[in-house]
């Protein structure tokens, strides 16, 4: 089983989810590398220098009863030992709760005439453990967003070892709000499971046979988009001063026909993750208006023709569709020359 927890006012409008199953030797220890999973047993630094050339090695191998804590702005400049082409290990947590940009681990390398960035972390609220390829290179530098508590860097020294990967099949999806989303997370038309906060999403799989005398790690994979997001092209607004809709509705688009722009309303009885989009008759997307949460009420989205690249669509006759929860609905609207 696995859960995802949406804090209140988090949204977010899940494409999928898998639980990827690494059975291996007791020896190593799989990692995932971008999207490849690598077996290896990691080695510590063998340097670490701060900015001021403090030397926090023993504070980053792994044993210290205390982790090194990085500060916003600050460095660590690290020597690996092993392959310079072995990936980086870190093994992180990060102190606030919000995760954003800002409490990211910058990973430099240097380029010859200063420090390349080449990864960017996110540790989670617990300390996990991630690998990152940095190139071919024995010096790399830690750059920190906020506050982080480090308790191991080095590198992970690659087995010989072929694992076993595998995917579980999953038996059914939930949430309190939108109920049963299984469907939806298996759908390979873009069909997607809003997931709005706050609110618990509880899935379970089907796990294939576990080899006798193997170890056995699994990665669970989410594909989906944050609320917030919306395509170039696209005005959204609330509109205010009207009572509260008692259902999900989806408007004719006005003026339509139309030549410049068009406004598409919408009403929400309650607040939801929205995903707007326009099609044409082939059933291909043409633009993303609106993917994020809105609250409830009325609201209205404009769209200047552009498709998502941003070039202007030819004239004819498009769709354009509105998912909202469990809210599905789509109308016709007509572009002029």
């Amino acid at each position: 089983s696995a859960w995802l927890r949406a804090g209140a006012g988090r949204a977010a409008a899940l494409d999928g989810m898998r639980l990827q199953v690494i059975d291996h030797s007791t020896e190593s220890r799989p990692y995932l590398v971008g999207e490849t999973v690598v077996l290896g047993t990691r080695a510590a630094a063998t340097s670490a220098l701060t900015a001021d050339d403090a030397d926090v090695t023993a504070l980053l191998a792994g044993s210290a009863r205390e982790p090194f804590v990085g500060t916003a702005g600050t460095y660590v400049t690290l020597t690996l030992p092993g392959d310079a082409r072995d990936p980086l290990v870190l093994e992180a947590r990060r102190r606030s709760l919000d995760a954003s940009p800002k409490d990211a681990i910058a990973v430099q390398v240097p380029d010859g005439s200063g420090w390349r960035e080449v990864a960017r972390m996110v540790p989670r609220l617990r300390f996990d453990q991630a690998a990152v390829a940095c190139g071919s290179t024995s010096r790399v530098r830690l750059v920190f967003g906020s506050d982080v508590e480090v308790r191991f860097a080095g590198r992970l020294g690659r087995s010989a070892e072929t694992p076993t990967v595998s995917w579980a099949t999953l038996d059914g999806a939930r949430d309190a709000q939108t109920g049963d989303v299984k469907d939806a997370l298996l759908a390979p038309d873009g069909a997607t499971a809003t997931f709005t906060g706050p609110d618990t999403l509880a899935a379970s799989f089907t796990l294939p046979p576990a080899a006798a005398g193997q170890a056995r790690d699994c990665f669970l994979w989410v594909n989906g988009t944050l609320a917030g997001s919306k395509a170039a092209g696209a005005e959204t607004s609330s509109l205010t001063g009207e009572p509260l809709p008692d259902q999900f509705a989806l408007f004719q688009n006005r003026p339509n026909p139309f030549g410049a722009s068009t406004a598409i309303r919408f009403a929400l009885p309650r607040g939801s993750v929205v995903q707007l989009e326009v099609f044409d008759l082939q059933g291909r997307r043409v633009a993303t208006l609106a993917n994020g949460y809105f609250p409830a009420g009325y609201h209205e989205v404009s769209w200047d023709r552009r498709a998502e690249g941003g070039a202007q669509v030819r004239a004819g006759i498009y769709h354009y569709r509105i998912q909202a929860g469990a809210f599905r609905a789509r109308r016709k609207l007509v572009l002029l020359p």
